[in-house]
């Protein structure tokens, strides 16, 4: 089952804030990494899982959708920067992004473990094409 958490979002004339991740409020291991990545229209970005990994996402710019599936449930989310959610994927939990939208989509991520090009625990499956 994903777990997801709403985040705190704060605007003003500035600009916009979202507390994007409260590792100790969320249980988040330390040890990882966190990066951003883009998804342009029209494009699919994962069809996999880890084994091992752990990781979280969040949608900072744009919208995508996310497709889950697990034990043969399949499940979609919207991720949008309007309504911000972090995702939690569980080991296992095979993991598809897509972006249907005009604009490019920024996501922040989490893993928990550092990757490593040696054992990239990284298995491909596709649920969405």
């Amino acid at each position: 089952m994903t777990s997801s958490f709403s985040l705190n979002s704060y605007s003003d004339d500035r600009g916009t804030l979202i507390e994007v991740m409260k590792f100790q409020s969320f249980k988040m291991p330390p040890g990882g990494q966190v990066y951003c990545f883009t998804i342009k229209k029209g494009k699919v970005r994962g069809n996999h899982f880890h084994k091992e990994k752990k990781e979280w996402f969040v949608c900072v710019s744009g919208s995508a959708t996310l497709i889950t599936q697990k034990d043969g449930k399949k499940l979609v989310y919207l991720m949008s920067s309007k309504i911000p959610v972090l995702f939690y994927m569980e080991p296992y939990m095979v993991h598809t992004l897509t972006n249907d939208s005009d604009a490019d989509a920024v996501i922040i991520s989490y893993s928990s473990k550092e990757f490593d090009p040696g054992f990239p625990d990284t298995y491909r499956e596709v649920i969405y094409a």
